[in-house]
C-alpha cells in the first residue's frame, strides 16, 4: 500500500521552525494555567487541600498532554519545493497533505503576529486561483520565509510564462 503523505523518492520534507513548539504553548498555556490558578486560590482561602492536590494534578496532566500534542504537531509540518508544485503536510492525528502547482498561485502573504514577531517567525500564506486551495507554511523563520516567498515568486512566474 501506498502511504500518500510520503515524500517522493530521493526528496525529504522541510520542517519548519522548532519555536513552533514554543509558540503553541505560549497560545494554549493561558487556558490551562489560570483555571488552574483560580481553583487553587480557591480552594487555599477555603482550605479545601485536597481539591488543592487534585487541581495540581489535573494542571499536571492536562499540562504533559498538551506539550505531547503540541510536539506531534510540530514534527507533522513540512513542505517540499518540487519541479512543478509546492507539497504541504500537517497533522499527526488528521493529517493533511496540500499539493498546490506553481501555475496557479496568485498572491503570497507572509503575516506575524506580535509572539511570532518576537519569536522572529512567521507564516507563508499562499492563495490560489481556487479560493478553497488557499495553503500556508507557519512557524519559518524569517530568512526561510524570504527565500521561500523568492523562490515560489519566481516558480510562479516561469511556469505562468510556461503557459
Amino acid at each position: 500500500m501506498v502511504d500518500p503523505f510520503k515524500a517522493p523518492e530521493n526528496t525529504t520534507w522541510t520542517s519548519v521552525s522548532t519555536k513552533l513548539r514554543i509558540l503553541r504553548t505560549i497560545r494554549i498555556f493561558p487556558f490551562i494555567l489560570i483555571p488552574d490558578a483560580v481553583i487553587i486560590v480557591v480552594s487555599l482561602t477555603n482550605r479545601l487541600t485536597t481539591l488543592t492536590f487534585a487541581a495540581l494534578a489535573i494542571g499536571c496532566v492536562v499540562a504533559t498532554i498538551a506539550f505531547y500534542i503540541i510536539n506531534s504537531n510540530y514534527k507533522s509540518w513540512g513542505y517540499l519545493l518540487r519541479q512543478d508544485d509546492l507539497w504541504i503536510r500537517h497533522g499527526r492525528f488528521f493529517q493533511k497533505l496540500t499539493v498546490v502547482p506553481y501555475g496557479r498561485m496568485q498572491l503570497i502573504d507572509i503575516t506575524a503576529g506580535p509572539i511570532e514577531r518576537f519569536l522572529k517567525i512567521s507564516t507563508v500564506k499562499l492563495h490560489t486561483a481556487a479560493a478553497t486551495t488557499d495553503a500556508e507554511i507557519i512557524a519559518l523563520e524569517l530568512n526561510m520565509a524570504s527565500e521561500l516567498k523568492d523562490a515560489l515568486s519566481s516558480q510562479a512566474k516561469s511556469h505562468l510564462q510556461g503557459i
